[in-house]
């Protein structure tokens, strides 16, 4: 091989090698650039899932009776085995909150009456049941307050709701109060996220 031809051969080797360390080099940047993007992005998106998951302030907190009420709830969520439903609430008395032999939160009743009204079941979870809400702030007492200003005396609201129950736990306890010989005027079911909650908790549907 004539020497013309061995330069030239090898100025395009060095030109091939050049350019791949330009191309290597240009990728290897590159990817640094993308590395580093993914990394800064990733550090600020946990920094704003940390400061969105702080605990968020309690909406009674400036409340004078809310410590109390707080004590009072953690005290009243004991439970007794209940069979077909599982679960209800030991009777419990309080300023705040009150559950009867029967695991029933306190429903207010604005006045009293020389008749006894017609009754309304409501049910539901924890939302029915009036977690953070005093006695007379239940969904239930408010129903019944309402009901009195415009029917007095016709209506009763029963306050059924307990935390965590799903909709099937809350069909099979109104069997059972007809079963037993309750007699009602209407039926109230409040529900939702608790069967979502278990659902997705189980991993498939029908399980409280």
């Amino acid at each position: 091989m004539s020497n013309s031809k061995t330069a030239s051969v090898l100025a395009r080797t060095a030109t091939v090698i050049r350019d791949a360390w330009l191309v290597f080099g240009i990728s290897l940047a590159l990817f640094l650039m993308m590395e580093l993007a993914y990394r800064g992005q990733g550090t600020v998106r946990r920094a704003i899932s940390s400061a969105s998951s702080s605990t968020p302030e309690q909406p009674q907190a400036n409340n004078s009776w809310i410590d109390e009420y707080l004590r009072e709830q953690e005290s009243s969520n004991r439970l007794q085995w209940k069979p077909y439903v599982y679960f209800r609430r030991l009777p419990f008395e309080g300023l705040f909150i009150n559950v009867d032999q029967r695991g029933r939160r306190r429903t207010v009743q604005p006045r009293s009456c020389d008749r006894d009204p017609d009754e309304i079941f409501l049910f539901g979870g924890s939302t029915m049941f009036g977690s953070y809400q005093r006695d007379d702030a239940t969904i239930p007492s408010l129903v019944t307050k309402e009901l009195s200003e415009t029917a007095p005396c016709q209506f009763k609201a029963v306050n059924f709701g307990e935390t965590g129950y799903v909709f099937t736990q809350e069909v099979i306890e109104l069997m059972l109060q007809l079963r037993s010989g309750a007699r009602l005027r209407l039926v109230v079911f409040y529900d939702g996220i608790n069967d979502v909650a278990a659902a997705a908790q189980a991993g498939m549907a029908g399980i409280p």
